[in-house]
């Protein structure tokens, strides 16, 4: 049997469901909650959020003040 992991607000765990429902596929679904951040990646995230946000190319083309 496959196990499907998703979270309801996921659209992309919806389109598979449907699939392996239409095809007559056995399938389990099991809620995982995806918003929440895992705590070894914790320390990780915060650092990549503490960097200053790249806006585009114009941050490569500009000159330092």
């Amino acid at each position: 049997m496959i196990i499907l992991y998703g979270h309801p607000e996921s659209g992309h765990t919806c389109k598979v469901a449907l699939t392996l429902e239409l095809a007559g596929l056995p399938f389990e679904y099991r809620r995982e909650y995806v918003f929440k951040p895992l705590p070894r990646l914790c320390c990780w995230l915060q650092e990549i959020r503490a960097l200053p946000r790249w806006r585009g190319p114009q941050d490569l083309l500009a000159k330092p003040s």
